[in-house]
């Protein structure tokens, strides 16, 4: 029988700052810094819980490194309550444009349709923000989903939202865009409507630096997207002005 071999990413072992502990009874290797846990699955044939220090856990056989105690991973076991998608090379790429050397605080909206998710860092005044992108399974990057509810929607149906008064569009000359006031959040039609590349209109969030107030769909003003907006929304563009 073949002896079985691991080999764990580089990555992996580079958190396992405390040494890679295999865990046959949860037939996974745990990696820990004091603080971040990473798991990742072993095979049957690792039989008794060993400790490999870090600078030998590049390959690992099942009578690698020194006899220990098996990690209580009952504890990482708890039922979920929030769930948000983040892309990591994206979250490490905002962070780093904002001078983050240490901790991110990620500040979350009180509801996913009020705006998107703040970055912020110690040490440092500049900010980030990342906009909700859409993603397979009807999931949403940066979106933060309720679980419980999810589970109590299930038992009962959730209540009608109120209608939203007709939209408000503006022509601004100074920034030459045409800006939408929905008064709340626009249905998903209509929210993926205005994202087509076509329109290329956006979301404003908390505002813009060109000075797009905030909770506003901003996109260009030319002949084309006044017609299409004027036809999706069913409303007239008010005159231009100036900011």
């Amino acid at each position: 029988m073949k002896t079985p071999t691991l080999y764990l990413n580089p990555s992996f072992i580079t958190l396992a700052t405390m040494g890679v502990l295999m865990d046959p009874k949860s037939r996974m290797a745990v990696a820990t810094d004091g603080e971040a846990i990473a798991l990742a699955p072993i095979s049957e044939g690792f039989t008794q819980a060993r400790l490999i220090p870090q600078e030998k856990a590049h390959e690992i056989s099942p009578d690698s490194g020194e006899p220990s105690d098996v990690y209580d991973l009952t504890q990482l076991v708890t039922p979920p309550g929030y769930r948000i998608a983040l892309n990591p090379a994206k979250l490490a790429t905002l962070a780093a444009a904002i001078g983050a050397e240490n901790l991110v605080i990620i500040e979350l909206p009180a509801h996913p349709s009020e705006g998107p998710l703040k970055l912020t860092c110690l040490n440092s005044d500049s900010l980030g923000y990342l906009m909700p992108q859409p993603m397979p399974d009807d999931l949403q990057e940066g979106i933060l989903i309720n679980l419980q509810s999810q589970i109590s929607n299930l038992q009962s149906p959730p209540a009608e939202p109120a209608p939203l008064p007709p939209p408000i569009v503006t022509a601004n000359a100074e920034r030459h865009t045409l800006e939408i006031a929905f008064g709340g959040v626009p249905p998903k039609e209509i929210r993926e409507a205005l994202k087509d590349p076509a329109l290329g209109f956006r979301y404003s969030g908390r505002g813009t630096r060109r000075g797009v107030p905030p909770a506003m769909w901003y996109g260009p003003d030319n002949p084309f997207t006044r017609e299409k907006i004027s036809t999706l929304l069913g409303v007239e563009i008010a005159a231009a002005i100036a900011a």
